[in-house]
Order: C-alpha cells, then structure tokens, then sequence
C-alpha cells in the first residue's frame, strides 16, 4: 500500500494484483460525519458569545502556565518566513517528515538529517519525554477492509509511564495536530451527523475519531490488543495531549460498524453491475 500525490488517496493491491484505489480514513469521516464543518463558524461564535470568549481565555491562560514548565525558552527557533495558510500547511507537512524520521531512525540520524528542525518538531520530542512516550515507528500505512478506507498512523509509540501496570509497554497511536490554536481547538458549532449526533463537531471530536478508528483497525485488521490511541496538538504556547474518552469510544464503535455496513452495500451494488441478468443472453447481436 503507498500513497498517490496524483490521485490524492492511497492505492492497494487488489485480489487480482490490480492497484485499487481507496479514500483515506479523514476524508471518508469528514464525507461520512461532519461533511457540512466550518471552522470560521467556531470564530464567529466565540466573538459573538462573551461567555464563550471568557472561558476560552482562561483556558488559553491556564495552557500557557502548563507549558511554560517545560521551559521551550531554551529550544532554539528556526526562523519562520511566509505566513497565512500555505506557510501553516507547509509546516505541517515538514513537521510530520521531521517526526518520522525521527521515530523510525532516532535522535542521532534525525539530527544529522535535520540539523535546522522545526521548533514544533524540537516540542513534540520534549513533550512526548514527559509524557513517557517513546516513538517506535512513523508514518505506518495501514488498511482496513471491512471500511474500505487506508491511513497512515502519524506515531507509534510505546506508554513507559502508564498509570496501570498492566498499560506499561501498550501501543499509542498517536494523531499529532499542527496550526490549530488550543483556545478554539475543542469548540465547535454544531453536532455530528449519524451515529456520532450527540458529539460536538469540534476538530478535536475529529482528531480523537480518527485517532481511534487507527486504533480499531490494529485492533481487528491486525490483531493488537494492547493498544489505545491519542491525540496531540502543538501550537505557539506548547503542547497539549488528549486522550480517546468513552464517549469516542461509544460514538467510534458505532460509526465503525455504520461504515462497514455501508462499504458491505457498496460492494454488492458492484456485483450486481457486474453479473449479467437472470435469463440475458451474453452473445453480441448480429447486426443487419
């Protein structure tokens, strides 16, 4: 399975070894879940409720504070140029290469590599220090056919700091967001679609879904039980972890089993269009 820039999706090797073109896991929620989402309704919200604006301020105070104690003063920071939304997306791309090169290679060849990273890269390494993450792999391109969609896993990391001995040494998947503000990151302005409806239609809803329909799939594609799934966000104050809560679980495991009925439809609406009519015969007509 690789990823093609061309088609924008990720191409599988089909049963007769035909590449089989097949949407990523983002783009099938985002069609499925929340295809009707617009950030720039969260903004007008919050300048339109003050109540909204007060509680997101004291949050956005209280995440300076946290990160202040992981001291990035003392991270040195590359020069940014550009700004708007192609500098935002062009950071991300590079902060996720960065990463992966970093998870697959380690410290030593990820600094030779990158001797100039990005200060958001420098941040997720220091953070997932604290958090008791250890990297083990990046980027790793899975596939789910009961859903019929492909990803790649941002990270793989293994929990040393688990609260529970029974959690030391389980698979994280990670879901690493960059260019999102933590003050509006978990606001949204409307609910779900489906199975998700009682869920908020926030980006860190969606972040936490994705995140755990990676973890489903390691979980009956290949057979991994010890693992759980998270989601982490950098911005200009630091970095924040989520992690996966019951109500996602709930909503994910019912969203899941939603998919997988209808790629199930999609599939035998296939197979009638390929079989010939009961009776029909197969030869061409002569003509006359």
């Amino acid at each position: 399975m690789r990823w093609s820039p061309n088609d924008a999706c990720f191409l599988v090797k089909g049963p007769k070894g035909k590449s089989v073109r097949r949407a990523g896991l983002g783009v099938m929620l985002r069609r499925t879940f929340w295809p009707d989402y617009d950030y720039r309704r969260v903004f007008d919200l919050i300048r339109t409720d003050p109540s909204a604006r007060g509680s997101l301020q004291r949050r956005a105070n209280k995440e300076r504070k946290s990160a202040a104690g992981l001291r990035w003063e003392d991270v040195p920071i590359k020069a940014v140029t550009g700004r708007g939304h192609k500098r935002r997306f062009e950071r991300g791309s590079a902060v996720h290469d960065e990463l992966c090169d970093y998870a697959r290679e380690g410290l030593g060849e990820f600094l030779r590599k990158h001797p100039n990273p990005e200060i958001y890269t420098l941040r997720i390494i220091l953070a997932l220090r604290d958090f008791g993450l250890e990297p083990i792999y990046g980027e790793l391109p899975i596939y789910d056919e009961v859903v019929g969609y492909a990803t790649a896993v941002d990270m793989i990391c293994v929990d040393q700091k688990a609260s529970k001995v029974k959690d030391l040494g389980r698979l994280v998947m990670c879901e690493i967001k960059t260019g999102y503000a933590a003050d509006t990151f978990d606001k949204g302005h409307k609910a779900m679609l489906g199975a998700a409806g009682f869920l908020p239609n926030s980006r860190l809803n969606q972040a936490r879904m994705q995140a755990y329909f990676a973890e489903m799939t390691l979980r009956h594609r290949y057979d991994i039980s010890n693992c759980t799934s998270a989601v982490i966000l950098v911005h200009d104050n630091g970095v924040n972890g989520y992690v996966v809560t019951d109500d996602i679980i709930s909503a994910g495991n019912r969203m899941y089993r939603y998919a997988a009925e209808k790629e199930r439809v999609r599939l035998g609406k296939l197979k009638q269009r390929k079989r010939p009519r009961y009776g029909a015969s197969t030869r061409r007509r002569k003509r006359w």
